[in-house]
């Protein structure tokens, strides 16, 4: 009980204290309703890039859909979801490809790490420009032995 406690709870956030060290985790993938409503929301988008009205998308009817995907949270290439290698691209082809990519993503969980006030990236980030060079991540253990 006193090496973890659980600070605070809320709505996809936890804040815990290990050993006097704060940490918040953070989910950041979304529910099931939010992926349904990105499936509903790819499927018109879908139907607009497909100019031709084929039911397929070709290369570059897929590069205007990937606005769309970006904002779904979609990392998409046409080549990779093109599964069949057919050169057009279906419905059930986008959609098993974004199924599997928003697994990925609503899986994805943030930590922030805290000790004396600091997190653990200012900690590294010993130039305090707000990014992290190889230099600074390869110092960063031993940095973090001072602390």
């Amino acid at each position: 009980d006193t090496f973890c406690q659980v600070e605070k709870v809320g709505r996809g956030r936890l804040m815990l204290k290990l050993d006097g060290m704060r940490m918040q985790l953070v989910a950041r993938g979304g529910g099931a309703n939010d992926r349904m409503m990105s499936k509903g929301y790819i499927g018109q988008e879908f139907s607009q890039a497909d100019a031709d009205r084929s039911q397929e998308l070709s290369a570059d009817e897929f590069s205007g859909l990937s606005s769309s995907l970006a904002r779904a949270g979609a990392n998409l290439e046409f080549a990779a979801v093109d599964q069949d290698n057919s050169g057009g691209l279906s419905r059930k082809e986008l959609f098993r490809s974004l199924d599997s990519e928003q697994a990925v993503v609503s899986g994805r969980v943030e930590m922030t790490v805290e000790q004396s006030g600091r997190t653990l990236f200012s900690l590294l980030d010993v130039n305090r420009d707000r990014r992290l060079t190889r230099r600074e991540i390869r110092a960063g253990a031993v940095g973090l032995e001072t602390v």
